[in-house]
């Protein structure tokens, strides 16, 4: 077992490099990470990535707690230096402390980590290492990564069909019968067929099993902007309040589609529980951030969605190409050169051609009332989960406007 002091160049070494793919397949730090297992590259480079991020996030002092406060400086240096791209010199500026001081305190928040990842593995005895053996949503992101095989258009009713077939036999032990109303007939759907059928799958299992005996599920489909809307509707055994809460893996994989699953209590003492899955073209999305590195960290994250990325590194860039692409949505930094992303959202918000696409705020300053005061559509605190981004992004293009509407936008 290593001690934090020979962990420490190590960790360092990692968030010298966390946005540099090749580099992280190769590290040796994965295999103290959990040894033995039997990653792939692009697994092995995910799994640090995502441990350096949660490890950062767990030196996060609050959101009351002044960014730039004694309390708050491991975290501020890391996610300024490290996540946001800083160089030392504006990351020192930043904070308002010296260069010298800002080496310090990254020499003493990196040991830190060094010592929390030491403390997970003494925990544990040693015998799985910093993360001990794998959550089930470690293993679930692990298989999610294997089958990801990209979108495709998929068949509305193969995958219900597909679904109710394999329920049957759990149908016929529970006495409970799933009905299936189809109304998009032969219509498809952009996405991964796999993965959508393991949702519907999944949502089904939980209705059947919670259903009173001798009642049906009902699983009704509507066509919603060139994606499809699932909805299950069933009568519980016991108090809906108790079933409210569909698997855990059902809204991992729903969120790996960029899909939210829903629950809520009808009038009538019904469960109902929907999610849209799909679309017919990519949506498009621009992000506005002066660290290059979160353009691919988004593009990793979104590789297996219809979603397109164009990037812009500074305020005015962003401004053209909302003018020119007119994106789906807009991800924004706010701490950047020229022009800061507080200033930028205002200059979206008061122009016509662009004050109707939503825009995600996505910063290190943890400040989702002056961003929604502003105009923003959803606050994402900077290090962003795949999870969190997928949620954001799903919940923007739900709630933004008709396809009709956008094209009428254009043309004005």
């Amino acid at each position: 077992m290593l001690t934090p002091d020979e962990l420490g160049p190590m960790v360092q070494d990692v968030l010298n490099h966390l946005y540099d793919c090749g580099y992280l397949q190769r590290h040796p730090l994965a295999e103290y990470v959990q040894p033995g297992n039997r990653w792939t590259p692009r697994e092995r480079m995910r799994a640090l990535r995502t441990l350096m991020l949660e490890m950062i996030e767990e030196l996060s002092p609050g959101a009351d707690v002044p960014f730039r406060s004694g309390r708050a400086r491991a975290y501020s240096v890391l996610n300024l230096h490290y996540v946001e791209g800083m160089t030392v010199q504006e990351a020192a500026k930043e904070l308002a402390i010296s260069e010298r001081q800002l080496y310090r305190d990254l020499r003493r928040a990196e040991q830190t980590i060094a010592e929390m990842i030491a403390g997970r593995a003494a925990a544990r005895g040693g015998q799985d290492a910093a993360q001990g053996a794998p959550t089930r949503d470690a293993l679930l992101l692990q298989e999610l990564d294997r089958l990801a095989v990209g979108a495709e258009e998929a068949g509305i009713a193969a995958l219900i069909d597909g679904a109710i077939s394999a329920l049957r036999p759990l149908c016929q032990q529970r006495e409970v019968e799933v009905e299936a109303t189809d109304e998009v007939g032969a219509q498809a759907i952009y996405t991964n067929p796999l993965l959508a059928r393991q949702v519907l799958v999944s949502i089904l299992s939980w209705a059947v099993q919670n259903a009173r005996p001798g009642t049906v599920v009902r699983l009704t489909t509507h066509g919603v902007n060139g994606a499809a809307q699932f909805e299950v509707r069933f009568s519980p055994v016991t108090d809906a309040a108790r079933v409210a809460e569909v698997p855990a893996a059902a809204r991992g994989l729903a969120q790996h589609l960029g899909a939210e699953v829903r629950v809520d209590e009808r009038a009538s003492g019904e469960v109902r529980c929907t999610v849209v899955l799909g679309g017919v073209c990519e949506t498009t999305v621009l992000v506005v951030d002066d660290n290059a590195g979160m353009l691919e960290l988004f593009q990793r994250y979104l590789a297996d969605h219809a979603y397109r990325l164009i990037g812009a590194q500074n305020g005015p860039e962003g401004l053209r190409l909302a003018e020119e692409q007119r994106p789906d949505v807009i991800i924004l930094d706010v701490m950047m050169p020229r022009q800061d992303g507080w200033e930028v959202l205002q200059l979206l918000q008061n122009r016509s051609t662009t004050r109707d696409i939503p825009v995600i705020v996505c910063s290190v300053l943890d400040d989702p009332e002056l961003a929604f005061s502003l105009g923003a559509a959803e606050f994402l605190p900077k290090p962003v989960t795949r999870s969190r981004l997928l949620g954001a992004l799903t919940r923007c293009v739900e709630h933004s406007r008709a396809p009709s509407d956008r094209a009428g936008r254009a043309d004005t």
